[in-house]
């Protein structure tokens, strides 16, 4: 009788376990189960659709996108932390946030990158997963946690830069190897009418409206770097009577930083600019630099984020919930 029920249970557990052996012979072991789909997956703007991405690939995206995936693993690490620290506010703020942040497919990664897509793409999982669930992180508080490519050889404080004393963590670092990267210095020469005119929407007259007539003839001393911050980068930029920051006249004018110079060029206007994005934070130059030499990405983040703390931010999976 005990033989005859041994059977019967027997054929009872054969019968319930068939469809998934057969599934897993057909599709492999990488059959995700379905409580690991909510886990895995976070929503993403793919253009006019909402798609649903594997979390560690996204990450791995949105970091190709902001770095060279041929860096410095170190380096990688650091700047991994920094999205995810950003990634995870937005999902403390909200739970149901859809992230926008532009990235590569892995698909793209592999148009991008030829035979070295899969070097790459190891490089770039690493660093995630390398790194899970590390967060950075002020007093316990979720802070603005700015990066750029490339400083004019030192960074610029928070207080500079954002005219506020609430980025005490944002300290002057110097990067003085950031001044022999090749794409240090970069010119731009146009008419000094050009010029003007591309800042003209806002240029603030200083005495009058006259100031900024489209019709005055505009001459090289026309153009002075009234303000500069302690790290070089403009803060006042006159152009006849009438003035506009330093990162106003950047951005007209499209220029790699707000670290420029004026010089005349056969009746034109030469600008010289210094380094490649606002100047706070983060040199990822820097950091690979710092990586080459053998510093780990925590040392990094605690030279560029000052007092700022590495601490696990728990599963992603835990926030979609």
């Amino acid at each position: 009788m005990r033989r005859k029920v041994r059977e019967l249970f027997s054929m009872l557990v054969i019968i319930f376990l068939l469809p998934y052996v057969v599934t897993l012979f057909m599709n492999g072991s990488h059959i995700k189960t379905s409580s690991r789909i909510k886990e895995d997956y976070v929503k993403v703007q793919v253009g006019t659709r909402i798609e649903e991405i594997v979390w560690e690939e996204y990450l791995a995206g949105v970091l190709a996108k902001e770095m060279t995936a041929d860096s410095e693993p170190e380096a990688l690490k650091a700047q991994a932390v920094i999205l995810r620290s950003g990634f995870y506010e937005k999902l403390d703020h909200d739970k149901k946030t859809i992230f926008t942040d532009d990235f590569y497919s892995m698909e793209e990664l592999e148009q991008e990158w030829g035979e070295d897509a899969e070097a790459c793409k190891e490089n770039l999982k690493k660093a995630v997963q390398e790194t899970d669930k590390m967060i950075l992180q002020y007093q316990d508080q979720y802070v603005t946690l700015p990066y750029h490519k490339l400083s004019a050889g030192k960074t610029r404080t928070g207080q500079e830069a954002f005219g506020s004393e609430s980025y005490p963590y944002l300290p002057a670092r110097d990067c003085p190897k950031d001044v022999e990267a090749k794409e240090q210095l970069q010119e731009c020469v146009l008419s000094y009418d050009k010029v003007k005119q591309k800042c003209r929407k806002f240029l603030t007259a200083v005495e009058n409206p006259e100031a900024v007539r489209e019709d005055k003839k505009t001459t090289f001393e026309d153009f002075e770097i009234q303000g500069t911050d302690a790290a070089g980068y403009v803060t006042t930029v006159r152009i006849g009577q009438a003035t506009c920051t330093g990162e106003e006249f950047r951005e007209a004018l499209e220029l790699p930083s707000s670290h420029f110079s004026f010089q005349e060029q056969k009746g034109k206007l030469q600008i010289t600019s210094g380094g490649i994005g606002h100047g706070v934070g983060m040199s990822q130059y820097t950091a690979n630099q710092m990586a080459k030499e053998g510093k780990g990405y925590e040392e990094i983040l605690q030279y560029f984020y000052e007092g700022a703390q590495l601490k696990d931010g728990g599963e992603i999976f835990l926030k979609l919930e």
